[in-house]
């Protein structure tokens, strides 16, 4: 079995888990939109989610072809609307009187999982894609497959099963619960783009398409959709679940329970991480990325065998397959960006989280329709992490390191990518990031600074 995970750090506990589970199961890192250049329209209305990262536009409008509670939803988010505005939410609650106290029993003795109205409306459907307003057609499916598969590696040896994994989070009245999705789905969970990946790698025309250009898929393998709850650390299969054998999802149950057990040394309360997801009190159902640190561009089996602790963004690449250092021009491009945001938001909120952070999370209250928060009830807009992310109420959780990114790629070929691109020149060269190119046969590593390289 392969499984592709986002390059998020979280990603990188539950990968040694798997992968302790049998020797022939292979995980691979990737950004978690999965190359897939997506906006989401739910139950096929005007609204467009942008299902991949913040600098880049997406391109391809995905539908669902079978619409899910669309009037139940619109409902529902009317009357989230009414009673959080600033205007009608004290009205909202005299007038529900004591129902509304009915709901906060249920909340704090009965809590069932947080709603959410998007993502809730997901469902397990053929996908309709579209660009400027067309249809794709097959050939233009094959060529996104084609693109996608070989960014990934999956080109050769490809194994039966090969799970899709996107990953999302689970909170309960957090206002800060973007910050704990998927970075390269923009804020988003990755479920919908797993699921539009499957549907299209399992589409028999579009295998016949990827022979024809070299790259044929055997019958016998299966893409399968998969959702990572960073929360939970539990593994939903989302479609072509009923192909993947019972001893497979067994892996996926012992790894589960293997992740959780690591990830709780982490947190200084006894309650269980279902209670947590659960629990609209909590301030912090998970640390997220606290205490990222490097991000390590290579092939899997250069760090299979270290425990990096969670706190590496993992990215699968092969330079020695990567005809004009294309995907790495990519990579330098747009995840190294990605994940500099990451770092540099969890750097600036530890170091200054009166300036760059948003301080107590128990005094926010959220500004004009989810645009943003105030600590209390004025002042300026909070714009980063708070306290509750990044301290335990003993220690600091986040150690603020400059992210160190570590290719295994020729340092010319970096040197000249680097020198390509302004924006990534300066980052490198004003050390908002350090870069390295590593050599795992020879156990070399050098640092490329103001253009010149220093083996460290």
């Amino acid at each position: 079995m392969q499984a592709a995970f986002c390059i998020d750090v979280r990603s990188e506990i539950y990968r040694r888990a798997l992968e302790a589970q049998h020797p022939d199961i292979q995980t691979l890192g990737f950004a978690g939109f999965f190359g897939l250049p997506l906006s989401f329209s739910p139950n096929a209305n005007s609204y467009q989610r942008p299902q991949m990262p913040g600098l880049l536009t997406p391109s391809i409008e995905v539908r669902q072809a079978k619409a899910n509670k669309g009037f139940s939803r619109g409902v529902a988010q009317s009357w989230d609307t009414f009673s959080s505005s600033s205007v009608s939410m004290f009205n909202a609650v005299e007038a529900s009187g004591w129902l509304y106290g009915l709901k906060m029993i249920k909340n704090t003795w009965f809590a069932g999982k947080a709603s959410h109205p998007i993502n809730d409306s997901v469902n397990d459907t053929q996908w309709q894609l579209y660009k400027q307003g067309v249809p794709l057609t097959t050939a233009d499916k094959v060529s996104l497959a084609h693109s996608v598969l070989t960014a990934m590696g999956l080109t050769t040896h490809i194994a039966p099963f090969v799970l899709l994994v996107g990953h999302g989070s689970q909170s309960c009245n957090n206002h800060m619960q973007a910050a704990l999705d998927c970075g390269a789905c923009c804020g988003q969970t990755g479920e919908v783009n797993v699921r539009v990946l499957a549907n299209i790698l399992n589409d028999t025309e579009v295998r016949a398409g990827l022979a024809q250009q070299g790259l044929p898929l055997a019958d016998t393998t299966q893409f399968i959709a998969a959702l990572h709850n960073t929360t939970t650390d539990d593994i939903t299969l989302c479609s072509y679940a009923d192909v993947l054998p019972n001893e497979y999802q067994q892996w996926l149950k012992r790894a589960s329970q293997q992740t959780r057990i690591e990830r709780a040394r982490r947190f200084s309360i006894n309650a269980q991480p279902e209670q947590r997801s659960r629990d609209w009190a909590e301030l912090r159902p998970e640390w997220g990325l606290a205490n990222n640190a490097s991000f390590i561009v290579a092939k899997r089996q250069h760090t299979r065998h270290c425990n990096l602790q969670g706190r590496s963004f993992l990215h699968d690449y092969d330079w020695h397959t990567d005809t004009g250092f294309r995907t790495l021009e990519l990579i330098l491009t747009a995840p190294m960006i990605v994940t500099h945001w990451i770092n540099f938001q969890y750097y600036a909120s530890v170091t200054d989280n009166y300036l760059y952070g948003s301080g107590d999370k128990t005094l926010h209250n959220v500004v004009a329709g989810h645009l943003g928060v105030f600590e209390g009830n004025g002042g300026d807009l909070r714009v980063g992490l708070p306290m509750q992310s990044l301290h335990n109420g003993q220690q600091w959780m986040h150690q603020p390191l400059r992210l160190s990114v570590v290719i295994d790629a020729p340092q010319e070929a970096i040197q000249t990518l680097v020198e390509r691109h302004e924006s990534v020149r300066q980052l490198i060269d004003n050390q908002w990031l350090y870069l390295f190119a590593w050599q795992p046969q020879r156990g070399k590593i050098a640092r490329l600074l103001q253009g010149v390289w220093h083996y460290v």
